[in-house]
């Protein structure tokens, strides 16, 4: 039955109702899904795929030849930290295992989201034979995205394939039955599920005071197979809704409006807290078990390797370079390659060799494809045949590209763009921002400086590079959005000669290594000229190295035992000498690296830095032990959770963030009581206080008003037993937005179907006008309004008409994003929505 739009925002007001019953901050009931009433859809996902990936680790030797003993597997609860740990005997960090735990659980939970209605999704009213098309179909997708190099689509096919599967077993009555292993019949096409219920069967009756009791004898005796039938909401006469067969089980708990209606009660095994809690833990662990099978199933389709990329098992992560591929004169394009190939031969065959490379070239007037490949050689093969164009100096497509980059790169990765060009697609800006927040990915601009080479010539600047104390600024200053752009994801900008390849290629590949951490970043202030900061070094923190870019008359290091250490800034060429207690000096275009000591004093650090221009400075290490946080907002509905958001916070608003520390079981512990959210100089904005998680490491911050400029996050602690603070920094900077956007999900349509879907955009800051621009591959028919003028506290309604194409699979989502700008390009936030295609239910 097709909506007037009229109709669907009736719907919407109601639904918002039920959906969000509370307007102000998150109600304490929300928090009980992370705060231990039973095991939630993340910890069945993580705990399912250790203890496959523990299985793989005793069968696979590592690279030393070694395997896990059996005991590892035994314990109750596996912590990637530590498999990761005996496995690579500290060879490599478990941040990129628990990076992808995070990236696959996450999809997991949106379904509950995004799926809200879709019965199949959650094995619900009966539809065996539905949700197990899905599951099969999930496979096969998760299977072809890993053979096609598509880690993070692949990913998120496996947390929906997960929770559909997971819910199998808590909201049917599978383990009333008896069972305890994995039912065959979902995951293989060959198998059948069981002996389901007919369509009149009576299947429950009414709960006592427990609901122990509340399946008929007939059922269990024969071993029949049911679901329970949930209604969202009540029934609603334009819309239609899935109404519960007499007889039938319910769902059960206070969001089923059919769990009251008879049979009453309910059957889900959800938390300890449901219908039925008490097998709440047995259904839990027949999930894990058959989380584990599938990753099991989808190994011997694509291999162990893919496997074990798939889960960043390695030290190296992704690496990812854009490159224009026009040319200011003969030869540009030659030297950009030469500088890649020296970077991918730097860790070619190391243990942080990067599992995935990525490519995206771009010219004057396109962009892409996008290329990806796990053999360092092929992507070399690829770079190589990039053809040379004219027009190096013209503005060029670079911003799409990164774009295109930045989607195809998975989170916590750093992208390289070799240009010597500004940004014809400067309106991607926003856009490229928003992805990069979104991603936590570092972007770094490493520009060719072409006039510096006809000045003065190539050999000249082999023999006397720029100074330090003065780089060449031309290039960077008509490049501001560059700028901003390395600025706001903590890379750097480097502005280069076109073959200062050694000292580039040590720079860049050093970035790769999944160990890196962020410890301290900033930039100066217009109303400062003398500088002090500090940054604390823990004994977990190797390799520590302090960047500056810019421009700055004196620099000195000072230790924690008060030793003054002057970096010599003017003349120190390409390699600088040898520091008697400090390191090596590298200088990079204008960027000037000093690499300090492999292991340093533990304690406070400073920094002296006078200077009367623009500059920022960062310090990185290498390390463990690290930090991972994400702004989340909370759902309810049958399954209250969380989710990430996926869009600029808006300032002044609530959110709550969830933590997870990683490497605390190699080192000291450490008491952490709050994250500081501080400005780009480096001030404190507000302090949240920190709540632990049942898991160790992980805790939970309440935001109660997003900062109203930009900010970035620092988390520190203090060692039990060294007594020594623990500092690390995002790299990301958040910058909250004024404007907020928000649609309705909407819901499964079938191949061919339409929608219309409503929202709304509010300005809580100055009035002005927003230009709203919505992709959405092929699905999106039209939409309005186009432009829209608000004042302080305004809104305004609009719709997106989208129509599914006739032939689209069943089963298979596409992406719709909202995008509105300030028409200034200062202001910027975004919506995206999932929008599902799925056959109709029999």
């Amino acid at each position: 039955m097709k909506l007037e739009p009229r109709q669907i925002f009736l719907f919407v007001e109601i639904l918002l109702l039920f959906m969000m019953k509370s307007s102000g901050f998150i109600p304490s009931n929300y928090l009980s899904p992370i705060l231990g009433k039973g095991m939630t859809h993340s910890d069945i996902t993580k705990q399912g795929v250790l203890r496959w990936i523990c299985g793989m680790f005793q069968e696979t030797p590592n690279f030393k030849g070694i395997t896990l003993p059996p005991e590892s597997c035994q314990v109750k609860v596996l912590s990637a930290e530590v498999l990761i740990d005996q496995y690579y005997r500290g060879a490599v960090p478990p941040v990129g295992l628990v990076d992808a735990l995070d990236e696959i659980a996450s999809h997991n939970v949106q379904v509950d989201l995004k799926n809200f209605f879709s019965e199949q999704f959650h094995f619900d009213a009966e539809l065996f034979e539905e949700a197990k098309a899905l599951v099969l179909n999930g496979i096969e997708r998760t299977s072809v995205n890993l053979k096609a190099n598509d880690p993070q689509s692949a990913r998120s096919e496996l947390g929906k394939l997960l929770h559909i599967i997971q819910d199998f077993y808590s909201h049917s009555n599978y383990v009333e039955l008896g069972h305890r292993e994995p039912n065959p019949g979902i995951i293989s096409p060959d198998i059948n599920i069981g002996n389901v219920a007919g369509p009149t069967q009576r299947t429950c009756v009414d709960c006592d005071e427990t609901c122990e009791n509340n399946i008929p004898s007939e059922i269990m005796e024969n071993n029949i197979l049911t679901t329970g039938y949930f209604m969202a909401v009540p029934y609603i006469p334009f819309f239609s809704t899935s109404q519960k067969p007499k007889g039938k089980c319910s769902h059960g708990g206070s969001t089923d409006f059919g769990s009251d209606n008879e049979p009453v009660g309910g059957i889900n095994k959800d938390m300890e807290t449901s219908s039925h809690g008490y097998l709440h833990y047995e259904a839990a662990e027949v999930a894990v078990k058959a989380t584990a099978e599938v990753l099991e199933l989808i190994k011997d389709k694509v291999g162990v390797q893919r496997m074990a990329r798939f889960l960043n098992l390695g030290a190296g992560g992704v690496w990812s370079c854009v490159v224009d591929t026009r040319e200011v004169s003969t030869g540009d394009l030659a030297a950009k390659k030469q500088n890649v190939f020296s970077i991918v031969g730097s860790k070619k065959g190391t243990l942080t060799e990067p599992s995935t490379y990525v490519l995206v070239p771009f010219n004057s007037t396109g962009f892409g494809p996008v290329f990806q490949t796990e053999d360092a050689d092929i992507f070399k093969t690829k770079v190589a045949n990039l053809k040379p164009e004219a027009g190096g100096q013209d503005p060029g497509m670079c911003l799409s590209a990164l774009g295109l980059s930045l989607e195809s790169t998975p989170q916590f990765s750093s992208i390289y763009v070799f240009t010597a060009a500004p940004a014809k697609d400067i309106d991607r800006k926003n856009y490229v921002t928003n992805l990069i927040e979104r991603k936590k990915t570092s972007v770094n601009f490493v520009i060719a400086n072409p006039l510096a080479r006809r000045k003065r010539g190539l050999l000249g600047l082999l023999l006397s590079p720029p100074s330090p104390r003065k780089p060449d600024l031309t290039i960077i200053s008509s490049n501001p959005d560059y700028k901003d752009i390395t600025s706001f994801s903590g890379g750097e900008l480097l502005s280069v000669p076109l073959l200062l390849t050694k000292p580039l290629a040590s720079l860049i590949a050093d970035q790769t290594q999944r160990s890196k951490v962020l410890v301290f970043y900033a930039r100066s202030s217009p109303s400062k000229s003398d500088y002090v900061f500090s940054f604390e070094v823990d004994p977990a923190l190797q390799g520590v190295r302090l960047s500056l870019s810019g421009v700055v008359q004196a620099l000195s290091v000072i230790d924690p035992n008060g030793l003054l250490n002057n970096i010599p800034i003017g003349g120190s060429g390409l390699l600088g000498g040898l520091l008697a207690t400090v390191g090596n000096i590298l200088q990079v275009g204008g960027t000037l690296v000093v690499s300090l000591l492999q292991t340093l004093t533990g304690g406070e650090w400073k920094l002296k830095i006078l200077s009367r221009d623009d500059f920022s400075v960062k310090v990185e290490g290498h390390s463990a032990m690290t930090f991972r946080y994400q702004f989340q907002e909370a759902f309810d509905g049958p399954h209250p959770g969380f989710v990430g958001i996926d869009h600029p916070l808006t300032a002044g608003s609530e959110a709550v963030m969830t933590l997870s520390v990683t490497g605390l079981t190699t080192y000291d512990s450490y008491n952490f009581r709050s994250i500081s959210l501080i400005d780009l100089e480096g001030n404190e904005l507000q302090a949240l206080e920190l709540h632990p998680l049942p898991q160790p490491g992980d805790y939970w911050a309440e935001l109660k008003a997003a900062p109203w400029q930009p900010f970035t996050v620092v988390l520190r602690g203090v060692g039990t037993v060294t007594n020594l603070v623990f500092q690390r920094q995002s790299s990301i900077t958040h910058r909250p937005s004024n404007i907020t956007v928000k649609g309705v999900r909407a819901f499964p349509l079938p191949p061919g179907g339409k929608a219309v879907i409503p929202f709304t955009i509010q300005n809580f800051g100055q009035t002005s006008t927003y230009i709203i621009r919505v992709a959405g591959s092929s699905i999106v028919e039209s939409y309005s309004p186009s432009r829209v003028k608000l004042e302080r506290g305004e809104s305004s309604e609009g719709q997106v008409t989208i129509a599914i194409p006739d032939t689209a699979e069943s089963g298979t989502s596409s992406n719709i994003e909202i995008h509105v700008v300030e028409e200034d390009l200062h202001d910027y936030t975004t919506w995206f929505m999932e929008c599902l295609t799925l056959h109709p239910s029999k």
